[in-house]
């Protein structure tokens, strides 16, 4: 173990220790108004943008097989819903234009019940419904669909708006739907949020901020390629492609360098971002969990945090060089995970562009929630940045999904995408140390259908080049044969101009290539002098 590794090591043990360590969490003052946590708040500010987009729903599904009685699905939601105080949470907007958290005493779960007679029309509905938006001041910002397809086999959706709730909180529901807990959380959402003020500020605000600026200096936005123009405002209709790897030998690569499979991931995900947009100093956001104390695991809420990830590419270095580098920047990032997302960017302050989202535009997740259970996925799909790749380990395999912005990326440009990512995979496991710049990405199927497209010589009865270029020119003179830079040359034009090449350059346009070779010209000069 190198001395920097094992010095980055140790300060973030020492940081992770002290993540919302020491101080007891205190309870609100009795009938007090929370405030909003970061997120929430920035998210509120998001919704103004677009208002009634179904971009922040978060569905969560589950395939219930066997007796259900409607009923006590109707109670056991109401349950959740009166353990969880963020779920019974709304937010109007105040005297000041700035939004407030109201929280009831009570809230009924909206639950629509729905016969289908086929899994086809049950997917329909659940996808219709998960695409329904909510009103953040009205609320409840819970709902639920149950679709029955027999007496012993339904399926059920639950909504819930990202801003009282994250990817750990929907699993958390619908695990609590089926075996309720047998202890109550001791603290509600509104006490964390309030914690999460007071204690992010002074010394700590300004140590964490100081450390966020110096990670993020000089960083490029990544600007892809892409098939369709941005639009002006930043759109949220997303399609998914699903891929699948094996990364046993890819694992062994990551564990050699004392990297995790996700440190590995990332790392690969940012090598074929850089090769597919030839930017190198870029940042992916990586989702964390946020949540840094025992109690935050059974709570519902919005925890989660976003950390930029910074690329570190310059140079070229090879994979295995990658790999350390975005093992040491992740475990300095670790220890300053707590400053939330949208605190960094207001600290910022990076200038506003409403067609894409601030500091990463590009997303990376490894899950690692507890497995709920078997699912029933609705058709439809958001995203909130231009590209997204989740990933979920499966003993030496992972399951992959690309999630992109349907106004920038046709399905076809993301499906060679993916093929090109797992052909990354093989690459790097195969010659770790050579220049990323220079592995081979192209899946065999790509590679025989660019060498189809570019079967492209034909037999021609006689004559060089410049000698059918001439008989061309006779039979079409109008004809356009060049453009170049917004000027057009018709074949007429272009033989008069080799003429004029070959005449002072001492060359006969007749002359066989063979003589224009000895006079150090490469093949025939008269039309390349032209094209140049």
């Amino acid at each position: 173990m190198d001395e920097r590794r094992a010095r980055v090591e140790a300060r973030f043990r020492r940081a992770v220790a002290g993540l919302g360590a020491a101080e007891e969490i205190p309870r609100r003052a009795e009938g007090s108004r929370p405030p909003l946590s970061f997120a929430q708040e920035r998210l509120w500010f998001m919704e103004q943008f677009a208002p009634g987009t179904s971009a922040y729903v978060l569905p969560a599904s589950a395939r219930l097989r066997g007796p259900l009685s409607v009923e006590r699905l109707r109670r056991a939601l109401d349950a959740v819903v009166a353990r969880h105080e963020s779920l019974r949470m709304t937010f109007p907007a105040g005297t000041s234009g700035r939004p407030e958290v109201c929280v009831a005493d009570h809230v009924a779960v909206p639950l629509r019940v729905v016969d289908a007679a086929t899994e086809e029309a049950a997917r329909h509905v659940l996808s219709t419904d998960a695409a329904l938006p909510f009103d953040l001041a009205a609320g409840p910002l819970l709902r639920a669909t149950l679709v029955r397809l027999a007496p012993d086999d339904h399926a059920l959706l639950i909504a819930v708006h990202h801003i009282v709730a994250d990817g750990w909180s929907a699993e958390l529901i619908l695990r609590e739907l089926l075996t309720p807990p047998e202890r109550e959380p001791r603290l509600g959402f509104g006490d964390y949020a309030l914690w999460q003020r007071e204690r992010l500020s002074g010394e700590r605000l300004a140590g964490d901020l100081a450390f966020w600026r110096a990670e993020l200096a000089g960083l490029q936005v990544l600007d892809l390629p892409l098939d369709w123009p941005r639009p002006p405002r930043q759109g949220f209709r997303g399609g998914w492609h699903d891929l699948e790897l094996d990364v046993a030998e890819f694992r062994a690569l990551c564990a050699a360098e004392g990297a995790t499979l996700y440190m590995g991931l990332l790392a690969a995900f940012q090598v074929l971002l850089s090769r597919w947009s030839g930017l190198t100093e870029f940042a992916v956001g990586s989702p964390v969990a946020g949540r840094t104390r025992p109690e935050f695991e059974d709570m519902v809420g919005l925890f989660v945090n976003l950390l930029p990830m910074r690329a570190r590419l310059a140079g070229d270095p090879g994979f295995a060089e990658v790999l350390r580098r975005t093992r040491d920047g992740a475990l300095e990032v670790y220890g300053h995970q707590e400053l939330p997302f949208e605190k960094l960017v207001a600290e910022l302050d990076p200038e506003r562009d409403v067609s894409r989202p601030p500091v990463a535009q590009v997303l990376f997740a490894l899950q690692s929630y507890r497995d709920g259970g078997e699912g029933f996925e609705p058709d439809s799909t958001t995203t909130r940045f231009d590209l997204e790749l989740y990933a979920a380990e499966r003993g030496d395999r992972v399951e992959g999904r690309f999630v992109y912005n349907a106004d920038l990326f046709l399905p076809s440009t993301v499906e060679r995408l993916a093929g090109r990512f797992a052909a990354l995979l093989r690459a790097v496991v195969a010659e770790p140390d050579v220049p990323v710049g220079r592995l081979d990405l192209l899946p065999a199927g790509e590679r025989d259908q660019l060498a189809r497209w570019n079967a492209t010589t034909r037999n021609h009865p006689g004559g060089l080049l410049h000698e059918l270029v001439f008989e061309q020119a006779a039979r079409t003179p109008d004809a356009t044969a060049v453009i170049f830079e917004g000027q057009r040359l018709t074949y007429h034009e272009l033989a008069e101009r080799a003429r004029q090449v070959a005449a002072g350059l001492d060359v006969q346009v007749d002359q066989p290539v063979g003589v224009c070779m000895e006079r150090g010209l490469d093949l025939p000069v008269q039309l390349l002098a032209v094209l140049a």
